[in-house]
């Protein structure tokens, strides 16, 4: 069963974005959790955002979003994302 909070973070979000608040939209999408675990869908989401704000944008929120992964044990999914970004960000 899905937390109703995390939908809510979902949905404020995808508002967020359509209204053009692209910073504050990425910020919800990164912290979505799925149980314990960050949600890979919104994360993946808050990458994109990032990639419209900038490259130095987009590196750290890989690397945020990455760095999370590993805590949470997903470090396959670090690791592909981890190559996304250049190396002077890592």
């Amino acid at each position: 069963m899905k937390d109703g909070t995390e939908e809510a973070k979902k949905k404020l979000a995808n508002f967020d974005l359509l209204v053009g608040r692209k910073e504050i939209s990425m910020q919800l999408l990164s912290s979505v959790r799925n149980g314990n675990q960050i949600d890979l869908v919104s994360s993946l989401k808050a990458c994109v955002v990032a990639a419209t704000l900038g490259p130095d944008v987009f590196a750290s929120t890989v690397c945020a979003i990455a760095n999370n992964l590993v805590s949470s044990g997903d470090v396959d999914e670090a690791i592909v994302l981890f190559t996304l970004v250049d190396k002077t960000h890592v």
